[in-house]
């Protein structure tokens, strides 16, 4: 607990006191800071705070100037973070890629596939009603793209949920790109065919 990460930083603050008396009158005014940002003044061992910088008496459970707890100085980027809502990220992710991945903090990712399916949906959708009967056949490649983003994003956030690896990683994406763009041409060239 905090208590004995007070004590195991008042040992480490004591192990890295200069053992040599040769200090200069105002190294040993300053008390001798270590690398872990702790120091010793005379006999007091003080701490210092991660957010202001200021040192605070060891047996202070807060910094006296900002309010910075203790424990802040041993708490990750990871551990600042909030905890996520799976079911919302869920229930976003279902209602279009991307939101869930962003709620998680992976907001590149979920950046990608966001704009994917946008596209690929409204591209499809504006084909199949502005291009008559063989368009749809053109705009079908664009809805089955649309269609892999969105089953894929919900696995790949069931997945983050249980700490596994994503499906639809960055070169995964990349291919489902090409995949889509060559079925795209194909579909685009078979129904100028039957146009003619």
């Amino acid at each position: 607990g905090e208590a004995g990460a007070r004590a195991s930083a008042a040992g480490e603050a004591e192990a890295d006191e200069p053992a040599s008396e040769g200090e200069t009158a105002g190294a040993a005014e300053a008390g001798a800071m270590t690398r872990s940002g702790f120091r010793k003044r005379g006999e007091a061992i003080e701490w210092q705070c991660p957010a202001c910088e200021e040192f605070n008496a060891i047996d202070r459970l807060a910094c006296g100037v900002c309010g910075t707890a203790f424990a802040a100085r041993y708490q990750t980027e990871e551990d600042a973070r909030e905890p996520v809502n799976w079911t919302a990220a869920l229930a976003l992710s279902a209602v279009l890629p991307g939101t869930g991945h962003h709620l998680a903090g992976r907001t590149g990712p979920g950046i990608a596939r966001g704009l994917l399916f946008v596209i690929w949906l409204v591209g499809g959708l504006l084909l199949a009603l502005t291009g008559g009967g063989a368009a749809v056949f053109a705009a079908a490649p664009l809805f089955l793209g649309a269609a892999v983003i969105w089953a894929g994003t919900l696995l790949d956030v069931l997945n983050l949920q249980r700490g596994q690896g994503e499906l639809l990683t960055g070169r995964v994406l990349l291919w489902l790109v090409v995949g889509v763009t060559l079925l795209l041409l194909i579909g685009a060239f078979a129904a100028a065919q039957q146009v003619t």
